[in-house]
C-alpha cells in the first residue's frame, strides 16, 4: 500500500524531535537530495506558507528546500522557522538585505542536489511538476529544462504572454539555434538545471539590480549543449494583489533603468556567443516584450522617464533587421517605432485603437503577405516603413485542432476538426491536406476523402476579433488498415492549409477540451494482432501508434475473486521478464505488488493482486522490469467488470486495466434537452437507483435537484433534471449560465461525480439546445462530465468575431426610430435597480412605449410587459439603434453610438461617494489624453443623468466635465423602500428565504476591493469577517444573509454549508434583502444610503479603512455618512450586533440627520419625477 509514504511521515516526526544544533550536524549525512529548491525571501509573509506547502507536497520527496531570508522586516522569518522545524528538508539561511540575486547565489552555494531550481517565495509549484522535470532530465541528459508558466491572480489562472506559441509542445534535446524563439522565455523560476552546468557555465546572478535573471538565462541558452522545452505547466507565477513585486514597479524610473541596463548586458553576451538568427530573435523579444510594458507608464510619466524609454527604443530599433522585426507582433511594432521617435500622441492613438478593435488587427493579403489593415494608418508617422504592417511569424502560424476522434468501426478513425492560418479570415473554402508521417522515417501516408465542413466552433474557441474561421472545418475517415500495412511504428498527423495564397504547415498540438479527441476519451482498437492507439504526444501532437501484439505486455483472463483479488495473466514480448506486477493508485502514492516468475505452458505469466484492503482512489495495472514501468494493455475481446467489497475493475482499451475503489461509479451514456428537462441515461456500479433520487446538477451557486428517476433496465436509469429552476423560491426560470457537474451526494466515499462511459466520450462535445438555453456536455480529462449552460445565441452571434461584425454593422446601420425604451442593468444579470422602478412607472404613464430589457441570458425574471433581448443578439443591436429611449446604470461599451433621435438616461447604480470619473482614472495611472477621451465619450452619450441630492450635481460636473442635463430627482430604486408595500415585501422575502419571525436577519454586504479584482467587472469577495465566529457569537436565533457586490457575483466563491449563513449574492433584488433584514453590517458601499431609509441599525466593519481610501479616495468625508459603530474585528461586530438596543439608541439621531442630509428626495415619488422630466411625450 502507501507504505513508503507512511515511513517518510514517521521519519519526519522523529526528525522534528531532534534538537536544532544536532540536526545541523546530521544534515550532511542525510541522503543526498536529487533536487535543491532555492527560495529567496523578502517580506512575503502573506504568500510564503502557500509557496512552501506547494513544494513540500510534491510527489518528488527526495528534495531539499533552501530558504534564504534576504533581511525581511515582516513575519517571514517566523514562517521559515516554523517550516524548518517541521520538515528536515527545509534549510534556513539569513543574510542582510542584498537583493534576490545575492540570495539565490547563497542558496546555490549550499545546494547538494544533482539538479537545482529557483522559486520565488510568492509563487506556487503545481503538483507533480518537480518529479516530471527530474524524470525528463534524467531521460534526455539535457543541461536544463523549462516548463510552461501560468499567471495567477486572486486564484484565477491565465497564460503567460509568451507561452501561447513556444510551449505549445515538448521540444527535447534542442539548442538555441534550433529554436531561437525560446528567448521569449527568460524568467529563472520555470526551469530546472543541472547544478554542475549552472556553476560551471552560468555562474550566478548579479546583485543590486532588478531583472537580474535575464542575463543568466540568456547565458544558459547560449552555453547549453542541449535543453528541453516542456508543454506541461510547472510554475504558477503570482501577480501580487498588493502590487509589491519587482515587475509591478515599472512606473519607477530606476526600474526602467535596470531593465535597460540588463538588456545591454544581454546584448553584449549574445553579440559574443550567438548566431545572427539568435540575435535577431532576442532583439525581437526586446521590442515586443521587454520595453513595451513601460509604454503605458511613459504616457503618464515626466519627460525624464520618457527620454530614457525613447532612447532605449531608438537604440534597439536602429539595430533591428527585417529578421528581427519578423519576431514582433504588429501592435508592438507600431508602438516601438513611434516610441523610438518620441511620438507619444501617436502611441496613445495606437493603444486606443487596440483597446477598441482588439488584436490581432484586421488583415488583408498583399503580394503574398498578410498585413494589418488599419483605419488609423493616416494618423501615424508617415516615415514608418510599411513593412512593419506585416504580421509576424508567430501571429500567422497554422492552427489545427481536433474536436473528434472516434471509431465508427474497427478499421476506421473518424477525425473532425479545423485548420486555418491565424489572423487570416477564411472567407471561402481553404485548401486543406492531411497526411501521416512516420516518426523517425521518411514514409508518408495521405489521408484521402477529406471533406470541408462549416464548423462554427472553430471561431468560438479563439479570441480573434476579426478573423472568421468557420469555413476551416474538415471531416476525414482514416482507414487504419492502410497504416498497419505501411508498417509498425508511430505516425504523426500533419496538415497543410492554404488560404488566399498564404500557405502554412504544422501539426495538431491539442484537442478541444472535453471532446472525443481529449486524451482520456481516445480509444485503441485491435486490427488483427496489431494494436492501433491514437494518442497525444507532448512533442509530436496527435499521433497513432501501430504496435504488434508480440511487442506488447498484454493482459487477459482477468477476473475479480470473491476474496478481492485481481487475477489474470500476461503475455510478454520476447526478452522481457516482468519481475513485478503492480496496481498503482493514480495521482497519489500507493501500490499493491505481486512478484512473478512462473511461466505457464502457453508462455504467459500468471499473477494475483490482493486488493481487498486497497485504499480509495483510481488504480491502474502496471508491469515492472527493473526500473522500467509499463502499463499493460487489454487483450482483444477482454471485458472485466466485477466488484468485491467496494472494489471494481474494468478493461479500458486506451488505459489498460483500471480500477476504482470503492466500487461506486455512475456513467453517463447519453443526454438530451427538451423544453422542460435535461435528461441523462446513466449506468451504475455500486449505486442503487434510490440513491440517484438525490442527484443534483451542481455549481458553486446552486444545486439543481433531479426531478425524476426512471428505470431503463438492469443498472441503467434515466435522470430528468429540470431545465427551469427557481433560486430562493422565486419563479422558475431557465437555468442560469455557468458550468455544472452531475453529482450523487453522500455515500461511503463522499460525493460521486458522474463520469463518461466510453460511448458517451465518443459523442462529446454533445451540443444541445432549446429555445431558452444551450447546453454543451463534455467528458473532461479528469473523468468527469460537465455541462456548460449558455445563452441561446445563434451560431453566428456567439464568437468574438461575430460580435465584432455585429457591432460594426450596428455603428453604420440606418435604423427606423421606434417608440420604445431599452432598459439594462450592469452586465444584464438581473432586472433591478432604478430601471425596474422606471419600468413599472412607464407601464402606468407611457403605455404607448414598448419596454425592452437587455439581459445576459434567459434566467433573469422580468416584470410584466417586458420584452427580453439577449445582449449580443442581432435583435439587441437592432433595438439599441432604434429605441427612442435608452436607460442604463453603467455605460454601454465603447462601440455605442447614439442616434440623433435617441435620448439616453444614465441612472448610475450607487450614491456618488468614492472617486469616480477623472479622479478614479487618474488614480489608476491613466494619461490625461485617455481620460479626456473617456470624458468626451460620456458627454456625447448622456442626455441626462440622475443624482440623489442637489450637492451631487457638482460632483458630476467636476469629475466628468459634464455640462448636460442633471435630474435632481432622487433614485427611483429607493421608492420601494418607503412604499406602503414594504411590509408585505419583507414578509414575503423572509418566507422565501426560510427566516422565521423569531429570527434576527443580519445582512452582511461588503463592497468589492480593487486588489481582489480578477478581470473586468469581476472580483473575489472580501472575506476578513469570520462568518463561523459571527454565526457562533450571534446564536441560533440569528441568520446571516451574505450579499457580495455585483462584481463578486461574477466570481464563484460562494459560501455554502455554513450553519445559519445564506449566501444571497445571486438574489436578484437588493431592496428585498434590505427590507427583509433587521440589521446590516456594511462598509464603504452606497448601500448605507438606501439602508438608512429603513431607520434600522447598521454596523460598519472597516478593518482596512485607511488602505481602502488610500486606493479609492472618497469625494467627501466618510465618517458623517456612516451612522453606526465603526469596528475592525469580528469580535467587535458580534458585540455590536448583540447590543442592538444600544446601537439604536446611540445612532437614532445620526440616522435621522443622515436621511435629512442625503435622502431628502427619497420620498417614494422619485420615479414619477424622473418620468415626467425625461420620458414625457
Amino acid at each position: 500500500m502507501a507504505r513508503n509514504t507512511a515511513v517518510t511521515r514517521a521519519a519526519r516526526q522523529v526528525w522534528q524531535r531532534v534538537p536544532a544544533p544536532l540536526r545541523a550536524r546530521l544534515r550532511p549525512h542525510v541522503r543526498t537530495p536529487v533536487l535543491s529548491v532555492i527560495i529567496p525571501v523578502y517580506n512575503v509573509e502573506d504568500y510564503l506558507a502557500e509557496c512552501l506547502d506547494s513544494v513540500l507536497s510534491q510527489s518528488l520527496e527526495n528534495l531539499e528546500v533552501i530558504v534564504v531570508d534576504d533581511g525581511s522586516t515582516d513575519d517571514s522569518p517566523a514562517v521559515i522557522e516554523r517550516y524548518a522545524h517541521a520538515d528536515h528538508r527545509v534549510h534556513a539561511y539569513r543574510q542582510e538585505n542584498a537583493g534576490q540575486g545575492a540570495a539565490r547565489n547563497l542558496g546555490v552555494e549550499h545546494a547538494r542536489g544533482e539538479f537545482i531550481t529557483f522559486l520565488d517565495a510568492d509563487d506556487i509549484i503545481p503538483p507533480g511538476s518537480y518529479a516530471a522535470m527530474v524524470r525528463g532530465l534524467q531521460a534526455s541528459g539535457s543541461d536544463f529544462s523549462l516548463g510552461n508558466v501560468q499567471r495567477i491572480q486572486n486564484g484565477r489562472r491565465s497564460k503567460a504572454p509568451w507561452n501561447l506559441a513556444i510551449h505549445d509542445r515538448d521540444r527535447i534535446g534542442i539548442t538555441i539555434d534550433d529554436y531561437p524563439d525560446i528567448l521569449q522565455d527568460v524568467i529563472a523560476c520555470n526551469r530546472m538545471l543541472r547544478r554542475d552546468f549552472w556553476v560551471e557555465q552560468v555562474g550566478g546572478f548579479r546583485g543590486g539590480i532588478a531583472y537580474e535573471d535575464h542575463v543568466p538565462m540568456v547565458q544558459a541558452f547560449t552555453r547549453a549543449t542541449r535543453f528541453d522545452i516542456l508543454k506541461r505547466v510547472t510554475y504558477l507565477w503570482r501577480i501580487r494583489e498588493n502590487q509589491t513585486s519587482t515587475g509591478q514597479q515599472k512606473h519607477m524610473l530606476q526600474n526602467l533603468k535596470d531593465r535597460v541596463e540588463v538588456k545591454a548586458e544581454a546584448q553584449e553576451v549574445l553579440g559574443r556567443e550567438a548566431s545572427a538568427e539568435v540575435f535577431a530573435a532576442w532583439l525581437g523579444r526586446v521590442l515586443a516584450m521587454d520595453l513595451t510594458p513601460f509604454i503605458r507608464h511613459a504616457l503618464a510619466a515626466d519627460d525624464e522617464y520618457r527620454a530614457v524609454l525613447e532612447a532605449a527604443f531608438a537604440r534597439h530599433v536602429a539595430l533591428a533587421s527585417p529578421e528581427a522585426w519578423a519576431h514582433v507582433p504588429v501592435y508592438q511594432k507600431l508602438r516601438a517605432w513611434h516610441a523610438s521617435r518620441g511620438l507619444w500622441d501617436q502611441v496613445a492613438d495606437i493603444d486606443h485603437y487596440r483597446n477598441r478593435a482588439g488584436i490581432p488587427f484586421p488583415t488583408r493579403v498583399e503580394d503574398g503577405r498578410l498585413v494589418a489593415e488599419l483605419p488609423i494608418l493616416d494618423e501615424l508617422d508617415p516615415q514608418m516603413p510599411r513593412t512593419l504592417l506585416e504580421l509576424s511569424e508567430l501571429e500567422t502560424r497554422a492552427s489545427a485542432r481536433l474536436i473528434g476522434a472516434t471509431w465508427p468501426d474497427d478499421h476506421t478513425v473518424a477525425l473532425r476538426g479545423w485548420a486555418y492560418v491565424e489572423g487570416l479570415d477564411v472567407a471561402s473554402t481553404p485548401t486543406t491536406e492531411l497526411w501521416w508521417e512516420r516518426v523517425g522515417g521518411d514514409e508518408r501516408v495521405d489521408v484521402t476523402g477529406l471533406e470541408h465542413v462549416v464548423e462554427h466552433r472553430a471561431s468560438l474557441t479563439t479570441p480573434h476579433p476579426h478573423a472568421e474561421y468557420s469555413r476551416s472545418g474538415f471531416a476525414a475517415d482514416v482507414d487504419v488498415a492502410e497504416l498497419v500495412r505501411s508498417g509498425h511504428g508511430t505516425w504523426s498527423l500533419r496538415v497543410r492549409v492554404v488560404v488566399d495564397g498564404i500557405e502554412r504547415t504544422g501539426g495538431f498540438v491539442e484537442s478541444v477540451p472535453g471532446s472525443s479527441a481529449t486524451p482520456t476519451n481516445l480509444e485503441s482498437r485491435w486490427v488483427g494482432d496489431t494494436l492501433v492507439t491514437p494518442r497525444w504526444d507532448p512533442s509530436l501532437g496527435f499521433v497513432v501508434a501501430v504496435q504488434p501484439r508480440a511487442a506488447l505486455l498484454v493482459a487477459d483472463r482477468l477476473s475479480v475473486t470473491p476474496a478481492g483479488e485481481l487475477t489474470g495473466r500476461l503475455t510478454v514480448p520476447d526478452g522481457t521478464t516482468p519481475r513485478v506486477v503492480r496496481a498503482r493508485r493514480t495521482g497519489i502514492a500507493g501500490t499493491v505488488r505481486a512478484h512473478t516468475g512462473h511461466v505457464d505452458a502457453d508462455g504467459a505469466v500468471p499473477f494475483t493482486l490482493d486488493l481487498a484492503d486497497a485504499e480509495p482512489g483510481s488504480w491502474r495495472l502496471e508491469v515492472s522490469d527493473g526500473d522500467v514501468k509499463t502499463p499493460a494493455v487489454v487483450a482483444p475481446g477482454t471485458d472485466v467488470r466485477g466488484a468485491f467489497d467496494g472494489t471494481a475493475w474494468r478493461g479500458s482499451p486506451a488505459l489498460g486495466v483500471v480500477g476504482s475503489v470503492p466500487a461506486v461509479r455512475v456513467e453517463i451514456e447519453n443526454g438530451e434537452l427538451s423544453d422542460d428537462h435535461l435528461s441523462l441515461v446513466v449506468s451504475t456500479l455500486g449505486v442503487e437507483g434510490e440513491q440517484l433520487r438525490s442527484a443534483v446538477m451542481r455549481n458553486a451557486q446552486r444545486d439543481v435537484a433531479v426531478e425524476s428517476v426512471t428505470d431503463v433496465d438492469e443498472g441503467r436509469y434515466r435522470l430528468d433534471f429540470p431545465s427551469r429552476w427557481a433560486d430562493f423560491g422565486g419563479t422558475p426560470m431557465p437555468i442560469p449560465t455557468g458550468f455544472y457537474e452531475f453529482v450523487v451526494p453522500g455515500g461511503a466515499g463522499g460525493d460521486t461525480l458522474m463520469a463518461p462511459s466510453g460511448a458517451f466520450g465518443a459523442l462529446c462535445p454533445l451540443e444541445l439546445a432549446n429555445g431558452d438555453l444551450r447546453a454543451r456536455l463534455t467528458a473532461s480529462r479528469d473523468d468527469v462530465v460537465r455541462v456548460a449552460v449558455n445563452a441561446p445565441l445563434r451560431d453566428t452571434e456567439r464568437a468574438r468575431v461575430h460580435q465584432t461584425r455585429l457591432r460594426a454593422a450596428y455603428e453604420t446601420a440606418d435604423a427606423e426610430p421606434e417608440d420604445a425604451v431599452l432598459l439594462q442593468c450592469y452586465r444584464g444579470e438581473f432586472a433591478t435597480d432604478s430601471q425596474i422602478a422606471l419600468h413599472h412607472g412607464l407601464r402606468r404613464s407611457r403605455p404607448d412605449l414598448t419596454i425592452y430589457w437587455g439581459t445576459a441570458d434567459t434566467s433573469s425574471e422580468l416584470p410584466d410587459g417586458a420584452v427580453r433581448l439577449l445582449i449580443g443578439s442581432t435583435e439587441w443591436y437592432e433595438k439599441l439603434a432604434s429605441a427612442r429611449y435608452l436607460c442604463n446604470n453603467i455605460d454601454f461599451d465603447g462601440f455605442f453610438r447614439k442616434r440623433p433621435y435617441q435620448r439616453y438616461l444614465q441612472t448610475f447604480h450607487g450614491y456618488p461617494f468614492k472617486s469616480m470619473g477623472r479622479s478614479f482614472w487618474a488614480g489608476k495611472g491613466w494619461t490625461e489624453e485617455r481620460i479626456a477621451r473617456e470624458i468626451a465619450r460620456r458627454n456625447a452619450d448622456w442626455d441626462a443623468i440622475l443624482v440623489p441630492a442637489p450637492f451631487c450635481a457638482d460632483l458630476y460636473r467636476a469629475e466628468y466635465d459634464y455640462d448636460g442635463e442633471i435630474l435632481v430627482s432622487g433614485y427611483p430604486r429607493a421608492d420601494a423602500l418607503v412604499s406602503p408595500e414594504a411590509g408585505r415585501i419583507r414578509a414575503d422575502v423572509r418566507s422565501r428565504l426560510g427566516i422565521s419571525d423569531a429570527q434576527r436577519a443580519v445582512l452582511y454586504a461588503p463592497t468589492y476591493r480593487d486588489h481582489l479584482t480578477t478581470r473586468t467587472y469581476a472580483a473575489k469577495r472580501f472575506d476578513e469577517l469570520d462568518l463561523d465566529a459571527l454565526a457562533s457569537g450571534l446564536g441560533d436565533d440569528a441568520v446571516i444573509l451574505l450579499r457580495g457586490h455585483n462584481n463578486n457575483q461574477r466570481e464563484l466563491d460562494r459560501v455554502r454549508g455554513k450553519a445559519r449563513v445564506i449566501d444571497v449574492t445571486d438574489y436578484p433584488e437588493i431592496n428585498d434583502l434590505t427590507l427583509a433584514a433587521d440589521v446590516a453590517v456594511l462598509d464603504y458601499s452606497s448601500l448605507r444610503f438606501d439602508w438608512a431609509l429603513t431607520g434600522k441599525p447598521m454596523v460598519f466593519f472597516v478593518p482596512d479603512l485607511d488602505d481602502y481610501f488610500g486606493a479609492r479616495p472618497p469625494l467627501f468625508d466618510f465618517a458623517p455618512t456612516a451612522p453606526g459603530p465603526l469596528v475592525a474585528s469580528t469580535e467587535a461586530v458580534v458585540d455590536a450586533l448583540n447590543d442592538l438596543d444600544g446601537v439604536r439608541a446611540t445612532y437614532a439621531d445620526a440616522i435621522a440627520t443622515f436621511n435629512k442630509t442625503y435622502n431628502a428626495l427619497h420620498d417614494g415619488r422619485a420615479t414619477d419625477r424622473v418620468i415626467e422630466a425625461f420620458f414625457s411625450e
